[in-house]
Order: C-alpha cells, then structure tokens, then sequence
C-alpha cells in the first residue's frame, strides 16, 4: 500500500484554500476515498499475520473492558487505540521510519499520507468529522460503512483464548528461523557500505560474531520451546481419550509424545545453512583490520 500511494501521481488534497488552479475538489475527494478503502483493505486482510501474543493480549483487554464499561465501542476503541495509534498512523505518517520508504516524503505524496493517517485515525476512534472538518464532510458516509468492516476485523483479532490456542500451533509450526536470519544476512549485506562508514573493521566484526551467538541461542531456544509445544498438544490429545477409553501406561505415554516429535521433525523440509560469519562480505580478513 505504501508504494501504491508513493508510485500515485493521484492528488488528495481537499483543503480548498490549499487548492491550486488546476486541481478538482471532487476529483481529489475521489483520489482520497479510494486510496484510503485501499488502505483499511490491506489491513483489514492482516488478521493472521498479527503475532499470537498481541492477539491473545487484544482479546484480554476486551474482556476486562466489556466488564468495565457500559459503552459498547469502548471495548473495540481500546484495542484500535493502540494497534492503530501506535502502529498503523505512525507508519503512514513517516513510512520510512518503519523501513516502508526509502526516503523521507514530500510534496503531494507527504500530503496523501498525512490525509489519509488523519482518516485511518478516525476510523480507528470510531468517529465521524465534526461540523469545523467540512472538507472531510465527504468522508463521513465512507467512514460510518467502514465502522462496520472494523468491527469485524477487531472481532477477529481478539477472538476468543481457546481459537488463538489452536492457531497457536499451526503458526509455532509455520516459523522459519533460517528463513528470517537469511533475510536478515542479505539485508546487512546490502548495507555493507553503511556500516562501513559508521563503524571500524574492528566494530563490525565484533557486531556479527555477537550476531552469530545470539542466533545460536535463538535456534536452540525455538526447537526448544517447539518440543514443549508438540509435548503439549500430545497431552492434550491423551487426555481427551482418556475419557473415552483406559488410560496409557507411562510407558506408552512417552513413546507415543516421541513419535509424535520425530514425525513433526521429519516433515520438516530440508534447513537452510546456519547463519555464519563466513556469509556476510563485510568481515575483513586482512590482519590490520583487527587492530
């Protein structure tokens, strides 16, 4: 969404006194409608790309909310205060804070995204322009339709603690940690002449090799908690036989949790090289450069 806008020669400005000679109120008001609806699609679309603990933290809060407060809208705007407020504004906002944008915007583009963070943000409040916002007068119809669409997405996001348990382990299961250090490897590359300027040989051979043990630590620490997971969800399973038919013996138990590992293990596709110094260009081996 943010190189839709970007790469748009579309003009959203709606202010008429910022209006130049050429320009259309309406036309902009359509630019602006559009890239926005764009916008809450994309977002809207993200339920499942939302990390496991902020969704389990979402339905908490609109638990204790929902006890709380008589309002009906206070338990979706105390979650939407802080996942819009703090996370999808902001990034709209200054894009390239957030690695979205290469470059600082100005311009029509700057001004787009400033119009549209404003509209996210009153959607996000659930709440429609005042009369002294008459030239957002136009967004109020598209606003009170996407309320609805917000709602739903919220009632999704916090769905309720037994829902995300059991996605829980489909997403445990889905994690690449190769993947996300390779990535992260080809990005350090690609930005070996930054750290070049910015930090000595020395330095930047001592900020990999910490690299390298953390991700050491990382690795082990995820197979790790994995296990526990699979160990879990197999308890689980015997438990709900066991009010169906004669327990297991201890010794079946354990047998079965570990084929129940090992079958996991073995569906795993092939791992990529672990993450290794010897990968990244930077490091220097010429003596000099460790001094």
């Amino acid at each position: 969404m943010i190189q839709l806008v970007i790469t748009s020669d579309r003009i959203c400005e709606i202010r008429e006194s910022k209006l130049k000679p050429d320009e259309n109120w309406k036309d902009n008001m359509k630019n602006l409608i559009d890239l926005f609806q764009a916008t809450t699609s994309i977002i809207f679309s993200t339920v499942q790309q939302c990390p496991i603990p902020m969704r389990k933290v979402f339905y908490h809060i609109r638990k204790e909310v929902r006890e709380v407060f008589n309002d009906p809208d206070v338990e979706y705007t105390a979650i939407t205060g802080f996942l819009f407020l703090r996370f999808f504004v902001p990034a709209i906002m200054t894009p390239k804070l957030f690695g979205l944008a290469d470059e600082y915007l100005t311009g029509n583009t700057e001004r787009n995204f400033t119009l549209i963070a404003t509209v996210l943000q009153k959607l996000a409040n659930l709440l429609l322009f005042d009369p002294h916002e008459s030239h957002f007068d136009a967004m109020n119809d598209v606003l009170a339709a996407e309320q609805a669409n917000m709602k739903k997405f919220i009632d999704t996001l916090s769905s309720n603690d037994s829902d995300i348990e059991d996605n829980l382990s489909t997403h445990i299961n889905e994690v690449d940690l190769d993947l996300m250090v390779a990535r992260l490897c080809r990005y350090i590359s690609a930005h070996q002449s930054t750290l070049e300027e910015a930090l000595p040989d020395k330095d930047i051979i001592s900020f990999l090799g910490e690299l390298d043990s953390v991700f050491g630590e990382m690795k082990f620490l995820w197979k790790n908690y994995k296990h526990q997971q699979v160990k879990k969800r197999d308890n689980q399973l015997h438990s709900t036989a066991f009010t169906q038919s004669a327990p297991p013996t201890p010794i079946s138990r354990e047998k079965s949790r570990t084929a129940s590992f090992r079958e996991i293990e073995g569906q795993k596709v092939k791992r990529r090289h672990s993450f290794s110094l010897e990968r990244i260009s930077i490091v220097k081996t010429n003596s000099k450069s460790m001094t």
